[in-house]
C-alpha cells in the first residue's frame, strides 16, 4: 500500500477503479454482476491477508494461498503473463488446486 503499486497499470498489484466485477445472487435467486470500487477490492485483500495470518497461527494450511503463490512464481518465471492471469485467473487457480494431492485438501 505504501508504494501505491495498485495505482500503476503496469504493476502486478494494479486494481482498476470500478473495473472489478463480482457475480452475486439477488433476492430472486438470479445471478447479477456488480461492480466493485478500488477501495472495496483493497479492503477485501487486506481482510483476506488477516484471515490467512490467523489460519497460519492456528496451524492450518490455506490451499488457495499456496496455489496463488505458485501462479505468481509462474508469472515471475515468464511461464505465463499477467494478461493471461487477468483473462483466465479463476481457471488457472482451479487448475492449480486440482494438482494439490487430495490428502492435503482434506
Amino acid at each position: 500500500m505504501v508504494n501505491k503499486r495498485y495505482l500503476r497499470s503496469d504493476a502486478r498489484a494494479y486494481v482498476p477503479d470500478f473495473g472489478v466485477y463480482i457475480l452475486v445472487e439477488d433476492a430472486r435467486k438470479n445471478l447479477v454482476y456488480m461492480s466493485l470500487s478500488r477501495q472495496m477490492v483493497l479492503f477485501v485483500v487486506e481482510r483476506r491477508k488477516a484471515w490467512r495470518m490467523m489460519q497460519s497461527r492456528a496451524g492450518q494450511k490455506n490451499i488457495d494461498y499456496g496455489t496463488q503463490k505458485q501462479i505468481l512464481a509462474k508469472i515471475r518465471s515468464g511461464e505465463i503473463t499477467r494478461d493471461e492471469v487477468w483473462e483466465k485467473g479463476a481457471a488457472l487457480l482451479t487448475d492449480e488446486v486440482k494438482r494439490v494431492p487430495s490428502r492435503v485438501r482434506g
